[in-house]
């Protein structure tokens, strides 16, 4: 697999715990994320495999298609990986051939900042046939929008000690808080909440965030708010990265009319 590092921005030195599918409340039976989640059928799963020491390490995330050639997710998902493949809902692996992303904070592939630039474009080797591709949000409103959100990671009920890893893709429902420092703030539990409110965990890292429908943000961490229990999360900012995902997906696609 290639790789390429485009540089943005110096980053910023800020860094929470990395995503680890998602924390619901207890008032919400669990079949209805995994219905909502049959919904957003453009948020895959992604299976990266990464050398480390004397072992291969595989890690379990979350992406999402915007053509039939390109997902996104996040940098710190791929990057160092020696191999990635997308798993589509028929049970087909996919392999990413090629994979983007803005320079970020390495120590020795290890601590990877959770920055703004925490965002990955990859180039598949085999096309998607999917029937809907989200668009990019390229408003700079996010701020208090009623947003759904969509991964394949552990899921369980928020305090509750009792997860499960069974692959499956949920989704659920918040509002964006607010914008801090290019990453787009959701909660769990405080203020006002959503019907089916929802908040990322383990594994959804590089789902999606969508806004009308639109992908607005790039599923990145979670962070402990009080009690010890994970109750922010963070989704990189779609809308400040417009001018540079827009060169590179248009590359990318004209790499495919040339295939």
């Amino acid at each position: 697999m290639r790789y390429l590092i485009l540089s943005l921005a110096i980053l910023l030195g800020l860094s929470s715990t990395p995503t680890l599918s998602g924390t619901i409340s207890r008032n919400n039976p669990d079949h209805k994320h995994v219905e909502y989640g049959a919904e957003h059928k453009c948020v895959l799963r992604l299976i990266a495999f990464a050398q480390k020491d004397d072992r291969i390490e595989e890690r379990f995330a979350s992406c999402v298609a915007i053509s039939p050639r390109v997902v996104l997710t996040a940098a710190h998902v791929v990057i160092g990986t020696d191999k990635c493949f997308v798993k589509t809902d028929d049970d087909k692996n996919i392999l990413i051939d090629i994979y983007v992303f803005p320079k970020i904070s390495i120590d020795n592939k290890k601590n990877i900042d959770r920055s703004p630039y925490d965002i990955a474009v990859c180039y598949l080797k085999e096309p998607l046939e999917l029937d809907f591709y989200p668009e990019l949000y390229d408003g700079h409103n996010e701020s208090g929008k009623v947003c759904s959100i969509s991964g394949f990671g552990v899921s369980g009920i928020h305090g509750s000690t009792k997860t499960k890893m069974d692959k499956i893709r949920r989704a659920g429902s918040n509002i964006v808080d607010g914008v801090s420092d290019g990453m787009l703030e959701c909660s769990f539990g405080h203020g006002k909440n959503t019907e089916l409110e929802f908040l990322i965990n383990t594994g959804d890292s590089g789902g999606g965030l969508f806004i009308d429908q639109k992908l607005a943000g790039i599923n990145s961490s979670i962070y402990k708010i009080e009690n010890g229990r994970y109750d922010n999360s963070r989704h990189t900012r779609i809308s400040m990265h417009r001018p540079w995902l827009d060169g590179i997906i248009k590359i990318m696609n004209q790499h495919d009319k040339e295939q």
